[in-house]
């Protein structure tokens, strides 16, 4: 019995873990896609004399989907009262999760999808040279990205947030200027940098959203802090990205917008973000920062 029980355990763990996979894959694809090919889709689908007036509506595009989609979340579920009053019980983790989240996003989507923007527009690199170095850019973040998740389960995930915010705030000036040179060693330098730093962001969030919330409270307060995050600051990157470049005329401008968000989110999680590595995610489990309550006969 204890081995049937424990199979089926397995095969619904395994089934959860591919329905997840799914779901993110299809998200993320259709953002990481629109967002890879903005410049061209801001010529085909907002064709102008300018353009600039081409990509920047492109891009305020990609970003109204991040405004619409908790919306719909929200509608969707039809918990908004329920909703409301679980996140109530946790401030401290939902302004933690916007924080770290909104650092993710921005260094994602900057990434994934201005990176290519910028080698086009800023350093006039021919788009399929531009469209080749990035997707090898993000294939070495893929492979990143594992060794992150492995290393954050050795030595924590609060570590690697501080130390991947931090750097995403040092490198990248340095990142941008690499990538200004036109040159395929340099570009892919920078991109590394990023790429670098991101992986450390990234699989700390993703884990973080479970582990910094109690259950009871879990699903709705990790949502609302990491759509707030996502929609008010990574989605909209891209376009803050380009109007900044744009206006200015300096190539550099995005990277000093990534700097500041990243030393700003710095801040933040150096200052509050609890280790949650190994912390139970049961019922019983409490937050990260709660303090145990006293045993019966106890005062």
């Amino acid at each position: 019995m204890a081995n049937a029980d424990t199979a089926g355990l397995a095969r619904t763990r395994t089934r959860a873990a591919v329905a997840v996979g799914a779901g993110n894959f299809m998200e993320w694809f259709d953002f990481a896609v629109y967002g890879f090919f903005a410049v061209t889709l801001g010529a085909l689908f907002f064709p102008s004399r300018d353009d600039a007036v081409s990509l920047l509506s492109s891009l305020a595009t990609f970003g109204v989907a991040f405004l619409v989609r908790p919306v719909y979340r929200e509608i969707s579920d039809r918990r908004a009262a329920p909703v409301r009053r679980r996140a109530g019980a946790d401030p401290r983790a939902i302004a933690l999760t916007f924080s770290f989240a909104g650092v993710q996003g921005l260094g994602f989507y900057y990434l994934a999808t201005y990176v290519v923007t910028h080698l086009t527009r800023s350093v006039h690199l021919e788009g399929t040279r531009a469209l080749g170095l990035v997707a090898a850019g993000l294939t070495g973040y893929a492979l990143l990205c594992p060794v992150a998740g492995a290393l954050s389960d050795r030595v924590g995930r609060r570590p690697l947030n501080v130390a991947g915010s931090l750097g995403l705030a040092v490198f990248a000036l340095p990142a941008f200027l690499l990538m200004g040179t036109g040159r395929p060693g340099p570009i892919l330098l920078g991109i590394a940098l990023l790429a670098i730093c991101q992986a450390m962001l990234s699989v700390t969030t993703v884990v973080m959203l479970a582990e910094l919330f109690p259950a009871r409270t879990r699903g709705s307060g990790s949502a609302i802090g990491f759509n707030l995050g996502v929609t008010l600051i990574g989605g909209p990157g891209p376009f803050v990205a380009a109007a900044l470049a744009e206006a200015s005329g300096l190539a550099v401008m995005p990277a000093v917008y990534l700097a500041a968000v990243a030393f700003a989110g710095f801040l933040v999680v150096l200052r509050g973000l609890p280790e949650t590595r190994g912390r139970g995610l049961g019922v019983a489990a409490r937050a990260p920062w709660s303090r145990p309550e006293p045993e019966a006969g106890v005062s």
